[in-house]
């Protein structure tokens, strides 16, 4: 599994951090390194800027590598700094699969 970070520009989301794929216990999740990306990097400065995180599945079958979409949402360095510390809900097709935690704002 690996994580993306994009933002929105001009409409779109473009890709500004993708991690390094981390290893799937399917009893306690995913587990990244903590990540520290700049503010100018994340949302050029802009703190009500959209953002979003996706979480996907790497998969090869037969030597074809699969990214399967698992779970997503969307936010702000604004909500960011209000929930330093907490969690952040995932959710996939509208359902709720995951927690993301603020360790650092």
């Amino acid at each position: 599994m690996y994580k993306i970070l994009r933002i929105r520009e001009m409409g779109e989301f473009v890709t500004v951090f993708k991690s390094k794929r981390g290893k799937n216990d399917y009893v306690t999740g995913c587990r990244w390194d903590m990540q520290k990306i700049a503010l100018k990097e994340i949302c050029r400065n802009d703190k009500k800027r959209s953002l979003r995180f996706e979480v996907y599945e790497w998969r090869r079958i037969k030597g074809i590598v699969y990214e399967i979409l698992i779970c997503e949402t969307d936010f702000t360095m604004e909500i960011l700094e209000k929930n330093e510390g907490k969690y952040i809900s995932l959710y996939s097709k509208g359902v709720g699969c995951g927690k993301l935690k603020i360790v650092e704002y």
